[in-house]
């Protein structure tokens, strides 16, 4: 992507900044206002910015909720007084809506857009990546003039913050921003320009569905040959099942589910998909894993659920399918619109809303694995793990292979639906969502417990990454943890905690009551380390509450990673040891 314009902006009372930076971080420019201004002949200190950005693409961090309304406002001569801008600041902190139309000069991308479910703020995606944190000292609801010093400070902050923003987008440019272009080019051309803004769920149900709209359905369309005809799952499931389908109301409310043994195993049933484990952890060999391809988006042809745009629908999973060697980017931006169906048919706030449709989606899928588990559970195999849209089993050598013929038959029975089988040589379970699978020297890793064993997760929760690299090892290299620890000991965003305050605190004050950062970066310290601290959330009434599973002693270092000194020395190892140890309790043993 050309002609990209990084850019932030903060706001005082009497003064308000915006940064521009090119995408080697190199500063292009940063304007001032003029607090002197009195009328809307004087200068205002951003009258350059529209040339500046004139054909440019301005990227920042939560652009459009915040910066692009403040730069409308900066760049209007009738609004651009510093209190107008602090008004409008002010209003959108709080929560309003910005009621003024974006200045057509303004062409963006948001970083921040469909980035996690937990909406980090930057300051914690700095954090997780491991640079520097500090934030100004200067107050932004400081009610007088900035000092130069204070100025100097506050631009400093503005730089980093951008060039962070840089950073951002890079790792994103290939994952969302370039299928998010591909997605644009599916759009009327006359559609496009008021699409850019649209996040990739919406483009993608616009694609498919044009100007027409889709009728929801007024009641579930399991097929009748299945519908309470699958004699191995009880009648509490589908009592369950017609209850939730009874009306748009119970469909659209809580969920609910059923839980049953079946198959030395327990499933749970509901409109979140099966699930199934036996009871206790485990560790088997010889492993074959049965996925679904495609699943929920087959179920959608098979059933019809979008209507005339079920045609469009299968169309673009032919494409995907003859393209996506030969055009990966076009092919990724077709997959998403594959897979964003299902759960915007739940989305209330989409035009594909059809809550009735993804019942039907899921309870067939359901009815569908559990199939496939009876079957090869009756010539044999033992199921380990059923999981929405695969089934594990051991492959008993004395079967001969039988489940080949078991899949074929399968496949018959659910004509639309084919299975890719996966192998594996290990397999340790915790638990149904919690699991790692080994072949060949790699290594599978699946649920919350050592789901950053390969990678940091900068956009959603990066802390103590050492704890599920030490569980790993041990479990399929028999790697003690203090080894891993040491191996370990020369990298400290595996050992950081990132802590944050919620916007329903006040804030965040250390053992001693003075207000820290909203957004801390943290080590268990040894108790003989100078320095260390508590750190706890304040309420709005004033009562401290713990961070959860924080450590008793902290080392605060909100700088870069590369500057910590001693970390060797302050470390707690023990403090990690025992979480891991916890961990590994709730895991098998593996000899």
């Amino acid at each position: 992507m050309d002609n990209l314009l990084f850019y932030d902006i903060e706001v005082t009372a009497f003064d308000s900044l915006v940064v521009f930076l090119n995408r080697n971080k190199e500063e292009v420019a940063h304007f001032w206002n003029n607090r002197d201004r009195k009328t809307t002949d004087d200068p205002s200190g951003f009258e350059d910015i529209p040339d500046l950005i004139r054909d440019k693409t301005l990227v920042g961090y939560n652009n459009y909720s915040y910066d692009d309304n403040i730069l409308t406002v900066m760049m209007n001569s009738a609004t651009s007084m510093p209190n107008f801008i602090k008004a409008t600041n002010d209003k959108i902190i709080s929560g309003e809506r910005f009621s003024g139309r974006k200045s057509p000069l303004i062409r963006s991308l948001d970083t921040m857009q469909q980035i996690d479910v937990s909406h980090p703020s930057l300051k914690q995606i700095e954090g997780n990546m491991g640079i520097s944190i500090v934030e100004s000292s200067v107050d932004f609801n400081i009610g007088r003039p900035l000092t130069d010093a204070e100025r100097e400070e506050m631009l400093y902050y503005c730089r980093h913050d951008v060039a962070a923003t840089v950073d951002i987008f890079n790792l994103r440019e290939k994952s969302y921003f370039e299928t998010k272009e591909s997605l644009l080019t599916m759009m009327p051309e006359d559609k496009r320009a008021s699409a850019s803004r649209w996040n990739t769920t919406t483009l993608s149900a616009n694609i498919l569905l044009g100007d027409t709209g889709l009728v929801a359905w007024e009641k579930h369309r399991v097929p009748a040959k299945y519908w309470r005809n699958v004699e191995e799952i009880p009648s509490a499931v589908w009592d369950m099942w017609e209850d939730i389908t009874g009306s748009m109301e119970a469909v659209t409310g809580k969920g609910r589910s059923v839980k049953i043994k079946a198959y030395d195993c327990t499933f749970v049933f509901g409109l979140g998909g099966l699930h199934g484990a036996p009871d206790k952890p485990l560790v088997a060999t010889n492993i074959k894993l049965a996925d679904v391809g495609s699943m929920y988006p087959s179920l959608i042809k098979m059933l019809r659920a979008l209507g005339d745009a079920t045609d469009m629908y299968d169309s673009i999973r032919l494409e995907r399918l003859a393209i996506k060697h030969s055009d990966p980017v076009r092919a990724g931006a077709l997959k998403l619109v594959l897979n964003s169906v299902y759960g915007l048919f739940k989305s209330k706030y989409s035009a594909l809303f059809n809550p009735m449709a993804s019942a039907t989606v899921c309870i067939y899928g359901q009815i569908a694995l559990f199939k496939l588990c009876g079957m090869l559970h009756d010539a044999g195999y033992k199921i380990i793990n059923a999981n929405t849209d695969g089934v594990a089993f051991v492959d008993d050598p004395d079967l001969g292979g039988a489940y080949h013929y078991i899949c074929k038959e399968w496949e018959k029975e659910f004509a639309g639906l084919l299975l890719e089988v996966d192998e594996f040589d290990k397999w340790i379970q915790k638990d149904v969502n919690n699991y790692i699978a080994t072949h060949d020297g790699q290594i599978k890793v699946k649920g919350g417990e050592v789901n950053k064993y390969h990678k940091d997760k900068f956009f959603s929760n990066n802390n103590i990454r050492i704890v599920q690299k030490a569980l790993v090892d041990n479990l399929v290299y028999g790697t003690p943890v203090y080894k891993t620890f040491m191996d370990n000991l020369d990298k400290p965003i595996l050992w950081q905690y990132i802590l944050k305050a919620g916007g329903t605190f006040q804030g965040v004050q250390d053992a001693a009551g003075v207000w820290q950062n909203n957004v801390n970066r943290v080590f268990a310290a040894k108790q003989e380390y100078p320095g260390t601290t508590k750190l706890y959330k304040i309420r709005k009434d004033g009562g401290q509450v713990n961070f959860p599973d924080s450590p008793e002693r902290m080392f605060i270092w909100n700088g870069d990673l590369a500057d910590i000194p001693d970390f060797k020395e302050m470390i707690d190892l023990d403090h990690y040891m025992d979480l891991v140890n916890k961990k590994l309790r709730g895991w098998p043993s593996v000899c």
